[in-house]
């Protein structure tokens, strides 16, 4: 879609030459664009034919990776070696044919410049501090550890509870898939609690103050995210989406972070990836219901490696329902902020 646009938005006369990566329009003809650059990864077949055939309206035997011109219409199909649709937007090769395409001038930067470099590593740095910050003088311990059997029944029988919400309709806002996050998570969330005394328990040992201090420590590193990474922000309609999935989001945060204190590290681990496995579940049964939210993946996958590491620290210290009403808090804003928005 965003080839298209970029191909349409070229009927404005200040934009002499285009470069569209991984390319699709039915805008295109023989004499328009005068300019054009089409480039695909090597594994997206389907885009390179059709890559392909602009080319060939100015010259039926055109071949790929081979610039033709008619005179007034310049125009060229390549791709890029070892690569599909997201890897060949950040190939060195991909960058080199756009510079070479529009007559720029590359500058080398050694890996000592290449700050993008430095941002990750300083941002694992402080990732790293935060979860040794002492967010509690005293040291929490949860109830001793539960029965690996009792614990992988519970969250097995939980994440099948959570699959019915794929028969549940509703939206909304009209904000198109959140309701449906929601759903899922909160089923899971609940389904945990209901089955687990034990989590349930727990509630009486959140504290406000310590809750407060890890919120700040996360709230930080959002915004460095949010300033060196991407955007982070949530307004207008992503506000209504954080609002739809706060509350259920947060249930299953909670919920899950008790299972996983009474776990093994080996058991912990596979209570955290199986909502993810099950949402892919969904994925694949509704496509039509959930596809478009498949980045819902992604973004479980790497909150978690970040914030649930500081997490994972910080449970010791300030319990499993004050460190997962963080999480989800802050796993709702990543949700509100990240996946797309569709029917506003």
């Amino acid at each position: 879609m965003a080839s298209d646009i970029v191909i349409r938005a070229s009927e404005n006369q200040q934009i002499s030459s285009i470069a569209a990566i991984s390319p699709y329009s039915t805008k295109v003809t023989s004499n328009f664009p005068r300019d054009l650059l089409l480039t695909s990864g090597q594994f997206e077949r389907h885009l390179r034919k059709h890559s392909l055939k602009f080319t060939q309206l100015i010259d039926p035997a055109a071949n790929e990776n081979i610039e033709y011109s008619n005179g007034t219409v310049r125009r060229k199909a390549s791709y890029t070696k070892n690569t599909g649709h997201v890897s060949v937007i950040y190939s060195p090769h991909t960058s080199r044919e756009i510079i070479e395409w529009f007559d720029l001038t590359n500058y080398e930067r050694p890996i000592w410049a290449t700050h993008i470099i430095w941002i990750l590593v300083s941002l694992t740095i402080i990732t790293y501090g935060l979860s040794r910050l002492q967010f509690s003088k005293a040291k929490y311990h949860d109830k001793q550890k539960l029965s690996s059997i009792r614990l992988t029944i519970v969250s097995v029988t939980s994440l099948a509870i959570a699959l019915f919400s794929g028969l549940l309709d509703y939206q909304l806002f009209s904000l198109f898939g959140f309701g449906s996050i929601a759903a899922y998570f909160g089923l899971y969330g609940l389904a945990i609690l209901i089955l687990c005394k034990e989590a349930r328990d727990n509630l009486k040992n959140f504290s406000l103050y310590s809750f407060l201090k890890l919120a700040v420590a996360f709230l930080f590193l959002t915004i460095l995210i949010n300033q060196f990474i991407g955007s982070y922000y949530i307004t207008n309609h992503r506000l209504y989406a954080f609002l739809i999935m706060i509350i259920p989001i947060t249930i299953f945060c909670v919920a899950i972070e008790n299972l996983i204190a009474f776990s093994s590290t080996a058991l912990a681990v596979l209570i955290r990836i199986m909502p993810i496995i099950g949402f892919s579940i969904l994925l694949a049964i509704f496509p039509n219901k959930y596809g478009v939210m498949f980045t819902t993946v992604p973004i479980y996958i790497f909150y978690f490696l970040v914030f649930g590491y500081i997490g994972k620290f910080q449970r010791i210290q300030i319990g499993s329902y004050t460190t997962g009403a963080t999480n989800g808090i802050f796993l709702t804003f990543a949700f509100a902020a990240t996946n797309p928005i569709f029917s506003v």
